[in-house]
């Protein structure tokens, strides 16, 4: 196998677009005066697509690593967006769920996301995304099994 320029390396290509979407998207928070950071979007979106979703699973399915899901939580409840509520029958096990304060910045948030998400991919067809989105899930899986 031959070694490949740097800014040639998939992966690094990949790095380098998630950075440049972090930055673009934190600076639009920042215009809009957004109380949250990229990180506690990312929370607050999950807990919107699955409400009742355990802590656990949000680490999981955001790929963040614990500690840091339970430190955002802490400040996301202190800042009344999402709330956390017992299982019944395990006081240890918690559900989350947006307040409604939380959904309604969820959905005053999503239109800049949506935004930014389509700047991105303007100069791509459906097919070209649909392909992307089956590349970048191969890859995935492949150094999944790894």
């Amino acid at each position: 196998m031959e070694d490949e320029a740097l800014d040639e390396v998939y992966y690094f290509l990949m790095e380098r677009l998630m950075r440049k979407a972090r930055e673009v998207t934190k600076l639009r928070f920042v215009e809009f005066g957004s109380p949250v950071t990229v990180d506690q979007w990312i929370i607050i979106k999950k807990i919107a697509e699955k409400e009742g979703i355990s802590q656990r699973e949000v680490s999981d399915e955001t790929f963040k690593e614990p500690a840091a899901i339970t430190r955002s939580l802490d400040i996301l409840n202190k800042k009344a967006l999402v709330e956390r509520r017992a299982v019944k029958g395990d006081r240890r096990k918690y559900q989350l769920y947006l307040t409604s304060e939380g959904r309604n910045l969820y959905e005053q948030l999503l239109p800049t996301v949506v935004d930014i998400r389509q700047t991105g991919l303007q100069d791509l067809n459906e097919n070209d995304k649909k392909m992307l989105k089956e590349f970048l899930r191969k890859i995935y899986h492949n150094l999944k099994t790894y």
